[in-house]
């Protein structure tokens, strides 16, 4: 993947981010996919949307999972500026 990510990651504006294991969803980061090293990939004009999609809450706690995920997505941008 990170060849293609590379590759094209000027044309991506675009993210739509969710994780799993074991075929369930989970909280993002928690999962299967490397996000930490996939975001900061993407973090490169023109992206311009983070689409954050949680259908299942295995922790019990619907906004904590979202507020994780959502500071997740923050901590892994670079600001334009540095662009």
């Amino acid at each position: 993947m990170s060849g293609w990510l590379n590759r094209y990651r000027h044309r991506i504006q675009a993210v739509h981010c969710k994780d799993g294991r074991a075929g369930r969803m989970v909280e993002l980061g928690t999962g299967e996919l490397p996000w930490k090293e996939i975001l900061p990939r993407l973090s490169t004009p023109p992206m311009r949307y983070w689409i954050l999609e949680q259908d299942e809450f295995p922790t019990g706690d619907p906004w904590g999972e979202i507020a994780r995920g959502l500071a997740l997505l923050e901590s892994c941008q670079t600001p334009l500026e540095e662009h």
